[in-house]
């Protein structure tokens, strides 16, 4: 007769281990055993919370559909749901698996407490006559997967759209009611590119309840993605407490989309803004000083504002940053003055430099000298930080 092992006890004791003692779960032997041994996989599924769903590399959702319907008390426990699908690897990272609104409803209504619904490279498309069916709750946005992000009893707290693929433009005429979502990132379009973002966010601009959203995160990929994103602010921005607007991924060739149309973004209907992520990319093709779009938005900000992160990149040599003519942070120093922010208390410069830019400790030091210097005065008054990235 071999040694006893945990299996051996009877289900209703490990249904009271497992009810007790949440440290059990935490630690990385207790799922792995419960994906091989059916008995700890039937007792987790009936007793333990699964908070975090998350599924990779996705063909067809029938296999998430029909396990979230067969275990109806683990659909009731979820609260973030984080689906990928799959994409191809040559030549370019392209998504192959398609979702529609019927899908997106038909997952979402099984997950009465979801709030924050994660979909990672998935080509979205119209839905079909066959499955196609009227919106029961606060959607469609569009006839887009992007429309049907709000379940019947509760409004989706979080939606992130990273790496999507748009076919379409958005047609007002398929809005039936509005979509109340508190935080939204949009990452960038794989396939169809900054024409993709600007639909996207154009689609937004026009469903977005006025006042649901309060982070908003965008990833600025042409100058028409910055005239939509100045139209879902004027429209949408009345209570966004954070607001981050990145650049995707620029060469030090690109030109940046910001440059000559930052005057598009109307940052002054954020109200209540408290943080605000910007970024400046050091470019060979500039035609003024590389702080200008900064400082642009900048001025216009709510004096609400707490807290300024500046993230910089590509900086050929450690003093660049420093330098008047090429980025002229002198202008962020006189923009973030006590008068015109009296609640500011932090501005963080993240600095980053050219792969081939070998930036020793001495050569470190001298870059933050050379900041402290333009930003002589959130030096002095103890406001700024500076990392490397």
């Amino acid at each position: 007769m071999g040694s006893r092992t945990l299996t051996d006890l009877p289900v209703e004791v490990l249904h009271m281990v497992f009810a007790h003692d949440k440290w059990l779960w935490k630690h990385q032997f207790l799922p792995s055993c419960s994906f091989t041994c059916r008995l700890l996989r039937a007792v987790a599924l009936e007793h333990l919370d699964f908070r975090r769903l998350s599924l990779s590399y996705i063909e067809t959702f029938d296999p998430l559909l029909e396990f979230l319907r067969t275990y109806p008390r683990v659909a009731k426990t979820v609260v973030s749901l984080r689906l990928y699908g799959r994409r191809t690897c040559y030549p370019d990272p392209l998504p192959t698996t398609t979702i529609d609104d019927a899908l997106v409803a038909s997952i979402v209504e099984l997950l009465p407490k979801l709030n924050s619904l994660t979909l990672f490279s998935f080509k979205y498309v119209k839905s079909t006559a066959a499955n196609a069916q009227p919106a029961a709750g606060p959607f469609p946005l569009s006839t887009f997967v992007l429309s049907l992000f709000t379940p019947k009893t509760k409004s989706i707290v979080e939606l992130r759209l990273e790496r999507f693929d748009i076919e379409e433009p958005f047609e007002p005429r398929f809005l039936h009611r509005l979509v109340d979502i508190e935080r939204l990132r949009l990452s960038r379009s794989i396939k169809g590119g900054p024409a993709c973002t600007a639909l996207a966010v154009q689609a937004l601009s026009v469903s977005l309840k006025s006042d649901s959203l309060q982070e908003l995160s965008v990833n600025i990929d042409s100058k028409e993605t910055v005239y939509a994103l100045g139209k879902l602010l004027s429209r949408a921005g009345g209570n966004i407490t954070n607001l981050t607007i990145r650049h995707t991924r620029l060469t030090s060739d690109d030109h940046d989309p910001l440059e000559g149309s930052w005057q598009l973004l109307d940052v002054a209907a954020c109200k209540k803004l408290e943080t605000i992520i910007l970024s400046m990319h050091f470019s060979e093709t500039r035609t003024g000083p590389l702080s200008g779009p900064v400082v642009g938005i900048l001025q216009r900000a709510s004096p609400t504002l707490r807290k300024v992160i500046i993230m910089v990149d590509d900086l050929p040599r450690p003093t660049t940053l420093g330098n008047r003519t090429i980025f002229k942070i002198h202008d962020v120093d006189k923009v973030l003055s006590a008068a015109r922010f009296p609640y500011l208390q932090e501005c963080e410069l993240n600095i980053g430099h050219q792969v081939d830019c070998k930036v020793t400790p001495l050569g470190w030091e001298k870059c933050k000298n050379s900041v402290q210097r333009a930003l002589k005065s959130l030096h002095g008054r103890g406001l700024l930080t500076l990392n490397r990235h």
